[in-house]
C-alpha cells in the first residue's frame, strides 16, 4: 500500500466523515458534525459520547471518556474491523483517485434493521447473583432529593420501579443519583442504570459492564396484547405505572435512546410507539416498524405527540395516571381496558439483596434463569 500512500492521504483529507458514518453505519449523523451516540456495532452507549468534528479541513472523531478510538475517517473504518487495504481502497474510491469499484466488502449486503437487533440483543442476559449484588452496591432507599424527583414525575412508591439512591461515589455513578433497575422480557434483572444529581455529565450511567444499553420491560411483560415503545426508560415507567393503575391491557419497553433496538420478545402483537416529530425520530419509527414487521407485529401505528413539549412523567406528575391512561387509549389502535392485571410488586421486595439470597420471588428481587443461577435454588 506503501506507493499509493499520496493517494490515501489526499483521499483521507476530502474524506466526508458524516456521510461515510451514515454509508457504513446506517445511523444518522449531523452533516457539520456534533456528538452522537456511538454508531459502531458493539460500542453501545446510554448517552451521547462520540464527537464528530472538523479540524482545518479533515473531518475526525473522538469517543470521549471510554478510550474506545480516535482518528481520522481511515481510524474510523479500521475501527468497524476493515483491513488497511479495504479501508484505503474504499476511500480513494469515494474521493474519486481511481477508476475502480467500490472494494468488495462495501459491496456486501449491509445488514438489515433486524439482524443488527439480533446481534446487539445477545449481550442483554439475565445478571448473575453476583453480578445483581455488585450492581447494587452502595444503592440504599431513596434520599429527599431523588424522592423529590420521582414524586414529580408521578412515580415515587410505583411499583413498577425498582429504585434506590446511590450512598456514595461509585466509578461514574455519584452519590445521590437514583439507581433503577432494568428487567428483561422475563422479568430478569439484566441492568442497572443511575439517573445523575443535576448538573452532572453523563446524565446517565450503567453500573453494569458488557451489555450495551438495554430497553426497560415494563412488569409481567408479555401477558398484554399491546406493547408499546417509548423512548426512556421512565417515560416508560409512567406508562406502566397508568396502566397498571387503570387497568389497560398494554405491556411497556422503554428505549434508552432513539437509536437504540428494543427486545424482539414479544413483539409479534400489536405495537404502538410514541416518539418525537423531529426529523431523527422520523428514522427511528421507520427502523423500528420494520423490526416489529419482523417479528410478525399484527399492527404498528404511531401514538401523536404531546403539546408543549410534554413527556409521559409531566402528565403522570401533574395530572395523575387517570389522564395519562385516557392520552395511552386515545388512538384507533387503542388497548382496552381490563380487569386484574398482573403485576409483581415491586415496592414489597428488599432493595438490597441478601448476601445468601433465598429462592422465593417474594423475597429476592433479582429472578434469576436456571442457566445463571450459580447455586442450586430448591423450592
Amino acid at each position: 500500500m506503501n506507493d499509493r500512500r499520496p493517494e490515501l492521504t489526499a483521499a483521507i483529507d476530502a474524506a466526508d466523515l458524516p456521510d461515510i458514518i451514515e454509508d457504513t453505519t446506517g445511523r444518522a449523523c449531523p452533516r457539520n458534525g456534533g456528538t452522537i451516540r456511538d454508531p459502531r456495532l458493539g460500542y453501545e452507549e446510554g448517552h451521547a459520547s462520540f464527537s464528530v468534528f472538523r479540524h482545518g479541513q479533515v473531518w475526525f472523531f473522538k469517543r470521549r471518556g471510554a478510550g474506545e478510538g480516535q482518528g481520522t475517517a481511515w481510524h474510523f473504518l479500521l475501527s468497524l474491523g476493515w483491513t488497511d487495504d479495504e479501508a484505503a481502497e474504499y476511500l480513494i474510491s469515494r474521493a474519486g483517485l481511481c477508476g475502480g469499484a467500490l472494494p468488495e466488502r462495501r459491496l456486501r449486503p449491509a445488514k438489515t434493521a433486524l439482524e443488527r437487533a439480533i446481534e446487539l440483543a445477545a449481550a442483554w442476559t439475565p445478571l448473575t447473583r453476583t453480578e445483581a449484588v455488585d450492581a447494587w452496591a452502595h444503592v440504599g432507599p431513596l434520599d429527599a432529593a431523588g424522592a423529590q424527583d420521582l414524586a414529580r414525575r408521578g412515580l415515587l412508591h410505583s411499583p413498577v420501579l425498582q429504585v434506590g439512591s446511590m450512598t456514595r461515589d461509585q466509578g461514574w455513578a455519584k452519590r445521590g443519583g437514583v439507581a433503577f433497575g432494568i428487567h428483561g422480557p422475563q422479568g430478569h434483572l439484566i441492568a442497572v442504570k443511575v439517573r445523575q444529581p443535576a448538573g452532572v455529565e453523563p446524565r446517565f450511567v450503567l453500573r453494569t459492564k458488557d451489555r450495551g444499553s438495554p430497553p426497560w420491560c415494563s412488569p409481567g411483560y408479555g401477558r398484554a396484547s399491546t406493547v408499546l415503545i417509548v423512548e426512556g426508560e421512565w417515560n416508560a415507567a409512567a406508562a406502566a405505572h397508568a396502566a397498571h393503575v387503570m387497568g389497560l391491557d398494554l405491556d411497556v419497553q422503554g428505549l434508552p435512546g432513539v437509536d437504540t433496538d428494543p427486545h424482539l420478545d414479544g413483539l409479534d402483537r400489536q405495537v404502538l410507539l410514541y416518539l418525537d416529530q423531529d426529523e431523527g425520530h422520523q428514522e427511528a419509527q421507520a427502523r423500528l416498524t420494520e423490526l416489529a414487521l419482523g417479528c410478525a407485529a399484527t399492527h404498528v401505528e404511531r401514538l401523536s405527540a404531546l403539546p408543549n413539549g410534554q413527556d409521559f412523567c409531566d402528565v403522570l406528575g401533574q395530572q395523575g395516571p387517570a389522564a395519562l391512561a385516557a392520552l395511552l387509549v386515545s388512538t384507533q389502535a387503542a388497548p382496552s381496558l381490563h380487569a386484574g392485571a398482573f403485576l409483581p410488586d415491586y415496592s414489597s421486595w428488599p432493595l438490597m439483596p441478601p448476601e445468601t439470597p433465598p429462592c422465593s420471588a417474594r423475597c429476592w428481587p433479582f429472578p434469576l434463569s436456571p442457566a445463571h443461577q450459580e447455586t442450586p435454588c430448591t423450592p
